[in-house]
């Protein structure tokens, strides 16, 4: 070219990725041939088999569902060959690979860190310690770097702990990251686990985080938003819980059959708005637990079948009860229903042992 324009990016006029300019035109390569050699072949459909109740009714509503299957998409969006299909019905995994077939998924992601070691960049997913951690960013990030990512406690690693401490902050490559997530499954099955320690930086806990777990108390602290679906199920050993003024939803089936829950206590600036379908769903011993103020949905099943559930009282903000919210809890002698409440749901009350009830005008 006749002119030419320079910019100098550092003292000597190297370009600063110069080192790792053959490792990522071989990735380029290697991807581009990855790529032609799966792009008309659909290698897997993940199943997404949502749950029943074991009267064989639905869990979660068509809302719900889908909310499921787009977090699903998302998390796979990357991911070359998959496709998603959330379903009610019986189905297994399907696998549509080619068993003749050799994959180069290993040599590709050899290739992969070569780039990343060469810049000296950190990859999404690393250990430290007994956990693995994993990076995030908006999912419309064109370039990631430029967000300020946070860590996800993807895995909790040690299979012999009864107590841990989750951390707030985990420094990974010379940079630190607030920990705000819990991710999805991240110590179910952990049997031993009696305590855990959430710090005040955490805003999510995901899906089945905590599930058949053997804590005995869990205090979530205000800096928590969402609690998932299934989170604290089947936590048999859980007797005590202590709930943020900042967690606006609980999920379904959140603390699904946590038969030895005997309290759940909410901070009393509580922004809780919604209890969404069998979130204490066989809570056998729950006695107390007092609905907050802001309170404004109580879901399908919410509290079906806590046995020792003896008053309730309904917030002035909740303006329908849904179908069986309450059904079969024996103990309940004493209901009051807030002025404002406009619709009780089929059975919401069935199976209880109310003594007197007085129904509000505005109830059709």
């Amino acid at each position: 070219p006749k002119y030419t324009l320079k910019f100098s990016l550092n003292q000597y006029d190297i370009p600063i990725f110069a080192n790792a300019i053959p490792a990522i035109i071989d990735l380029d390569q290697a991807q581009d041939l990855d790529r032609r050699k799966q792009m008309q072949k659909l290698l897997k459909i993940l199943v997404q088999k949502l749950p029943r109740d074991k009267n064989g009714d639905l869990i979660f509503d068509v809302e719900e569902a889908e909310d499921l299957h787009n977090n699903a998409v998302q998390m796979l969006r990357r991911a070359v060959g998959v496709d998603v299909l959330t379903t009610f019905a019986d189905v297994d995994s399907l696998d549509m690979s080619d068993k003749n077939t050799t994959t180069t998924t290993d040599d590709l992601a050899k290739v992969e860190r070569s780039v990343f070691n060469s810049l000296g960049f950190s990859q999404n997913m690393f250990q430290i310690g007994d956990f693995t951690y994993f990076l995030y960013w908006p999912a419309n990030a064109s370039n990631p770097s430029t967000y300020d990512t946070s860590a996800c406690v993807y895995r909790y690693n040690n299979n012999t702990a009864t107590s841990v401490e989750i951390p707030s902050t985990v420094t990974h490559n010379n940079r630190t990251y607030d920990v705000t997530w819990i991710g999805e499954f991240c110590f179910s099955g952990k049997s031993q686990l009696q305590q855990v320690t959430i710090p005040n930086s955490i805003k999510q806990i995901g899906f089945y985080a905590f599930e058949a777990t053997g804590i005995q108390s869990i205090n979530i602290p205000n800096s928590v938003q969402n609690i998932y679906f299934f989170a604290f199920a089947d936590c048999h050993q859980l007797q005590t819980v202590y709930i943020g003024e900042n967690v606006s939803v609980i999920e379904s089936g959140a603390f699904w059959g946590c038969n030895s829950l005997t309290s759940v206590v909410f901070a009393p600036n509580s922004n809780l708005h919604r209890i969404n379908n069998q979130a204490f769903f066989n809570c056998v011993n729950l006695t107390n637990i007092v609905l907050p103020a802001e309170l404004k949905t109580i879901g399908y099943k919410a509290f079906n079948e806590c046995l020792a559930l003896s008053e309730i009282i309904i917030p002035p903000k909740v303006t329908g009860i849904s179908d069986s919210a309450f059904f079969n809890c024996p103990a309940l002698t004493k209901l009051t229903l807030s002025d404002s409440l406009q619709t009780i749901g089929t059975g919401a009350f069935n199976k209880t042992n109310i003594d007197t009830l007085t129904i509000p005008s505005n109830v059709s």
